[in-house]
């Protein structure tokens, strides 16, 4: 199991935050005691998640606990149901006009990735999609008091992402065509295009460089280098492919 993360979750997180002790309160406002030998009623748990990745998701879906056992049964003893909404553009957009921060936060995302895909480093991006959100009145107030909390948490979760996607494009490389060596050289120039696109269209000279190479010493190292960088150009800069 990888270690978790040691920030807080995200920008949503942010937004979502409710007052401090927020269960002590609740106890305190209907006087129960934890440690008592009677039954206590509780609030109904709902698990839900709010999915703005970039992997291709339905709408809706739901996640089972159950469905991680080793051994299925049809009666579970313990089971957790997680309803998960797709919140990217086009997805659900019922659901976030309900909500002025979904919404907004959706918002927000989606602006930070328009501005990479227009070649802008992480922070440019960032940077300029919290103002673009101010000036449309997107959050106004939430941004104005916690843009620099904003900028350093996104900066986390960017750099997080980019690592967890490392990890799966390397195992996914290392298992290509049974271990054979122009099967892994396949595996990882496909992930390496695949990470470079997210930053915009690939040049076609570039492109062609790196679908030529079969070196995998060179093809790990630019696809570490590609999982770290802020924009293509920094790639190039990087790994000496101009």
């Amino acid at each position: 199991m990888r270690k978790n993360r040691e920030y807080k979750s995200d920008v949503f997180s942010m937004l979502m935050e409710s007052k401090e002790n927020a269960l002590e309160d609740w106890l305190k406002d209907n006087d129960k005691d934890l440690f008592s030998r009677r039954q206590i009623q509780i609030p109904t748990p709902h698990f839900i998640v709010f999915y703005n990745g970039m992997q291709k998701k339905p709408e809706y879906e739901e996640m089972r606990l159950s469905d991680s056992f080793y051994h299925k049964a049809q009666e579970p003893q313990i089971e957790i149901i997680c309803k998960v909404y797709n919140i990217n553009p086009e997805n659900n957009q019922k659901l976030k006009k309900k909500s002025t921060v979904l919404e907004g936060y959706t918002y927000f995302v989606e602006k930070v990735r328009e501005n990479q895909r227009q070649q802008m480093n992480l922070e440019e991006a960032v940077d300029s999609a919290i103002h673009d959100c101010i000036d449309h009145h997107v959050l106004e107030d939430f941004f104005r008091r916690r843009k620099d909390e904003v900028k350093k948490m996104t900066h986390l979760d960017y750099t997080w992402e980019k690592r967890e996607r490392l990890i799966r494009m390397e195992e996914y490389a290392d298992g290509e065509a049974a271990g054979l060596r122009e099967g892994k050289a396949v595996g990882i120039r496909d992930s390496l295009l695949e990470l470079l696109q997210e930053f915009g269209d690939i040049p076609e000279a570039l492109q062609t460089r790196i679908e030529s190479e079969k070196d995998l010493q060179f093809l790990t190292s630019w696809l570490k280098v590609a999982a770290r960088a802020d924009s293509l150009e920094e790639f190039q800069e990087k790994t000496g492919l101009l």
